[in-house]
Parts: structure tokens; C-alpha cells; sequence
């Protein structure tokens, strides 16, 4: 985060690194509350169960080995 004064001088106010921007995920909001809460555990990545609406499989299930392929730039 940066702040930028009125004279134009730019102060950085905050880095988030890892786990430092949960608060900003509503669905982890949510999924802490649950019994099992985020269930990353087997996960390559954190949030790798996160896909576009048109990116899941046929009956809409997540494989949660699936490598993360960034999307190509239209």
C-alpha cells in the first residue's frame, strides 16, 4: 500500500506477504468458521481450489491435483 501527500512525496504504508491479505478474501471469512475450515492441506498451493466459473470439470468438481496454468493474454 502507498500514500502519496499533497506535496507528491509516495510513503509505503503496508506489505503483505504469504497469509498477510486473508482479511480481504471474503470466502476466508466464511471458511474459517466451518468445521473443517479452508482444508488446504493436500493442496499444491494455497487457494489452488480457487477457478473461474467456466474452469471446473464436468460436474463442476475441483481435482485438487491440478497444476495452476495462468491464463492466456487475450
Amino acid at each position: 500500500m502507498f500514500y502519496k501527500d499533497g506535496a507528491g512525496n509516495i510513503f509505503h504504508t503496508y506489505s503483505s506477504y504469504a497469509r498477510g491479505l486473508d482479511i480481504l478474501i471474503g470466502a476466508y471469512n466464511w471458511l474459517d468458521l466451518t468445521p473443517k475450515g479452508r482444508d488446504e492441506a493436500g493442496l499444491k498451493h494455497g487457494m489452488a481450489w480457487v477457478r473461474h466459473h467456466d474452469k471446473y470439470g464436468e460436474n463442476y468438481e475441483v481435482d485438487s491435483k491440478a497444476v495452476y496454468v495462468q491464463p492466456a493474454k487475450v
